[in-house]
């Protein structure tokens, strides 16, 4: 059996960063599970680090913090820049970064994890499971 694979957007890293309670829920329950694999692509730690004003390397513990098993580092390249970018065409509501997110999620059926209603709403269109961390479930 394989692991389930998580992507998490940064507004959920932020949100566990600032204490709110159902993102830090969300995280104690990511990271007692080792079945699961994390995904984090360089782009969610980049905007963490951005919107948060934290460094790099801060960002991107946060992220880890997020799971005891196998993480994913994710890099854009041009496939993934051109597939974002027919995303945003179709769906104008489907902005960068948000774009790229959901393209390494339909890349690698991951599921994404975001507070962004209309994010969920353009993924659920693409086929791609997704989620809020009040919502989420294991799926096997």
């Amino acid at each position: 059996m394989t692991n389930q694979k998580v992507l998490l957007d940064c507004c959920t890293i932020i949100a566990a960063k600032d204490g709110r309670p159902d993102a830090i829920a969300f995280q104690r329950k990511l990271s007692r599970r080792k079945d699961l694999e994390l995904l984090v692509p360089d782009l969610v730690v980049k905007e963490v680090s951005r919107v948060a004003r934290i460094p790099i390397e801060e960002a991107e513990r946060l992220a880890r913090s997020f799971s005891s098993g196998t993480i994913e580092r994710l890099t854009d390249d041009e496939s993934i820049a051109r597939e974002a970018s027919e995303l945003y065409q179709r769906y104008l509501s489907c902005h960068y970064p948000d774009s790229h997110y959901l393209v390494h999620c339909r890349n690698t059926t991951a599921v994404l994890v975001t507070y962004d209603k209309k994010l969920r709403e353009v993924a659920r269109m693409e086929g791609i499971m997704t989620c809020s961390p009040g919502n989420y479930r294991f799926y096997q």
